[in-house]
């Protein structure tokens, strides 16, 4: 095998000038020849003893690796997939509302903890090196604020060590599709895999908060579901908690304009809230005008920039 590898990396052009040969065909055969000297100590006169080590120190040399920069650091959405906690062990990462998650974009990094959505900045040096003089990749995040949702007693101990793990990060590695941001000791703080991101049409979107008309997004009354699935024919037919309902949208590429829903007669009295959250959810979609997809996570925005409904993908286990 070392030797084939040998021919190619060699090359004809090589053995031509090498060792002064001039046909093609019977070089390649007196390479096989001389490459059987150089292992058998046949090859004695200084110029073929120089051309056999040189082939010694080729056979060294490691297979070379393809560049894996598929997923950039920027713009791509990365999921947590493990941190190490307050403890000092490496745990999986959980997810309570949302899968814990981060987006690099323009200076601004921003993402769910898996309970609340926080923001930030970044600064960034792909071109930095170490005091080794070896290429690094810098980073240094700032957080700048998140939401309030409380949250159950193992997220919130998940939230504190992720967000104080992005305080501490001075540089990242990209390997086989894993981020991975490390402390100034190189130790692996918070390790990430890219998300798959479905499409707007033929998804089953799950709403996982909503705006409910008075300055605010909530997350959905207890034991209840709302739905969403965006067709390629203009519209959204889904389950509003208590009654099924459609409505008709257009869409050109960010923008999304969503006209009032109808949708069936039915009354429910429990749980408490349900119909007002149905009627307001209802509302929301219609305030909308445009959308982003992030991961598995579909976000609709009114004109001032106010999130109107927020879903996440529902897939098969």
């Amino acid at each position: 095998m070392k030797k084939n590898r040998f021919f190619s990396m060699l090359g004809v052009g090589l053995t031509i000038a090498t060792l002064g040969w001039v046909q093609e065909a019977s070089g390649m055969m007196q390479l096989e020849s001389e490459w059987h000297n150089c292992l058998t100590r046949e090859v004695f006169t200084p110029e073929q003893q120089a051309w056999c080590d040189r082939l010694s120190e080729l056979a060294q040399l490691p297979e070379p690796e393809p560049a894996n920069d598929s997923f950039p650091l920027k713009d791509t959405l990365w999921y947590l997939t493990s941190y190490i906690n307050e403890a000092g062990e490496t745990v999986a990462a959980q997810t309570y509302i949302e899968p814990p998650s981060l987006l690099f974009r323009d200076g601004q990094v921003g993402g769910s903890n898996g309970c609340n959505r926080f923001f930030g900045s970044y600064a960034l040096d792909e071109n930095g090196l170490d005091e080794n003089g070896l290429d690094e990749n810098a980073l240094s995040i700032q957080v700048g604020g998140s939401t309030l949702i409380a949250c159950p007693e193992e997220f919130a101990a998940q939230e504190t060590a992720f967000l104080t793990g992005l305080t501490q990060v001075t540089r990242f590695t990209i390997a086989n599709d894993e981020l991975q941001l490390l402390n100034a000791e190189g130790e692996a703080l918070l390790t990430f895999s890219p998300a798959d991101q479905p499409s707007l049409t033929g998804t089953l979107w799950q709403l996982i908060g909503y705006n409910n008309g008075q300055g605010g997004v909530v997350s959905l009354i207890t034991d209840t579901r709302i739905t969403a699935t965006f067709d390629d024919e203009g519209g959204i037919t889904g389950f509003a908690g208590c009654n099924h309902y459609i409505a008709p949208y257009q869409v050109t590429e960010t923008a999304i304009d969503i006209s009032p829903a109808i949708s069936t007669r039915k009354l429910c009295s429990e749980p408490e809230g349900v119909m007002a959250q149905e009627t307001a959810y209802l509302q929301a979609l219609e305030t909308a005008i445009v959308f982003t997809i992030e991961g598995n996570t579909l976000t609709l925005r009114t004109d001032t920039g106010a999130t109107a409904a927020r879903f996440r993908a529902e897939t098969e286990d």
